[in-house]
């Protein structure tokens, strides 16, 4: 049971690692970031516990918007983003917007993990498989967004700019986190078939997103950039550019 609560990280960790193609993050590296997420998972834990002690009252009259931002959204980003700050994003191998991805996604992964496993022996493999299918990954899409934005921030030339980035790199995921914890708490036949399609739309965004990167890696080889460049006169990707500007 331990390693099937184990393994969705695992997966998801290794998948977007290997999108970082042109120039992969030392694995020693990636590892402690993904430690460093799971490390704060206990101070995440004690912020929650302590909000939602805060005012029953207000809780009562809000559920489940309070509950889902500050019972978990808000501390759990914030923890993360935190763990990222303190490692990767301060090392000289974040030599690219793409890294923030893989070390956002590792620092996101590291705490879904310990979520994952108390959850998992807790309540058994019907949880482990629907964790595996939305929450474990929603976390490393969480992560996607987080780290896109840190990415940007970090290579940003305009103090406006870098500042819009970091901001974006928190608000961001923790308005998509609160989002997808109010359908959870949601106990209404059509919130697990939103939670869904909010699952699958988002997925969608972030590899977007992460193909974006590919593209502009400065390590990318200059031949694929000469393809890159062929492709956008293709008929296909003109008639898009053309029904873009109607």
């Amino acid at each position: 049971m331990l390693a099937g609560a184990l393994a969705p990280g695992a997966a998801l960790l290794m998948f977007f690692y290997l999108k970082d193609r042109y120039e992969p993050e030392p694995k020693r590296l990636v590892a402690y970031v993904f430690l460093a997420g799971a490390a704060v998972f206990l101070p995440a834990a004690l912020v929650e516990l302590a909000l939602l002690r805060l005012e029953p009252r207000l809780l009562a009259s809000v559920h489940p918007l309070y509950a889902a931002l500050m019972g978990a959204a808000l501390p759990e980003e914030a923890m993360k983003a935190l763990a990222v700050r303190l490692t990767g994003y301060r090392w000289r191998e974040f030599d690219e917007p793409m890294d923030g991805v893989v070390y956002a996604v590792a620092a996101s992964l590291g705490f879904a993990t310990v979520e994952n496993v108390i959850y998992v022996l807790g309540y058994g493999w019907g949880t482990a498989a629907s964790r595996a299918a939305l929450a474990v990954p929603g976390h490393a899409l969480f992560g996607v967004a987080m780290g896109y934005y840190l990415g940007r921030a970090k290579f940003a030339r305009r103090r406006r700019e870098f500042w819009a980035c970091v901001c974006l790199s928190l608000v961001l995921p923790v308005v998509l986190h609160t989002f997808y914890d109010m359908l959870s708490l949601t106990a209404r036949p059509w919130a697990v078939g939103s939670a869904v399609v909010f699952s699958l739309t988002l997925w969608w965004w972030s590899l977007g997103r992460v193909r974006a990167l590919e593209a502009t890696s400065p390590f990318r080889p200059r031949v694929l950039h000469f393809k890159g460049r062929w492709r956008q006169w293709r008929p296909r990707a003109v008639l898009r550019r053309l029904i873009g500007k109607v």
